[in-house]
């Protein structure tokens, strides 16, 4: 892992932890804040280990919420959508079997330019 990049992983978490202090008014986050940017400075083994685990922490916590937010979206808006297609459209693509056959007769001359773009 670079320099920058841990040095970056160590600015947001002590930038984190000084702004749910602000928010929170709790000595402990202060503390925390203080604390995690004195390891950044002055121990580089310690801020590595610290950089690693906050990756590895977003890299967790992507994998979890995309799937959370996915579902919700799937649910949410996709389930109702496809319930009110099918309220108001019946069978469009004629899947359910009729009392004759499932042979549709289509009136077409077929004429030269049929041919060119059959696409």
């Amino acid at each position: 892992m670079k320099k920058e990049k841990i040095l970056e992983a160590v600015l947001v978490i002590t930038t984190g932890m000084l702004v749910i202090y602000l928010v929170t008014h709790q000595p402990v986050f202060l503390y925390i804040s203080v604390a995690s940017g004195v390891v950044g400075i002055l121990f580089k083994p310690l801020a590595k280990l610290m950089a690693a685990l906050w990756y590895k922490t977003g890299e967790l916590l992507g994998n979890v919420v995309s799937k959370i937010v996915l579902t919700l979206v799937f649910f949410l808006l996709l389930v109702p959508i496809a319930f009110l297609y099918r309220f108001f459209h019946k069978d469009p693509l004629h899947l359910k079997k009729t009392a004759g056959s499932n042979w549709s007769v289509r009136e077409h001359n077929y004429c030269g330019d049929d041919l060119k773009n059959i696409w």
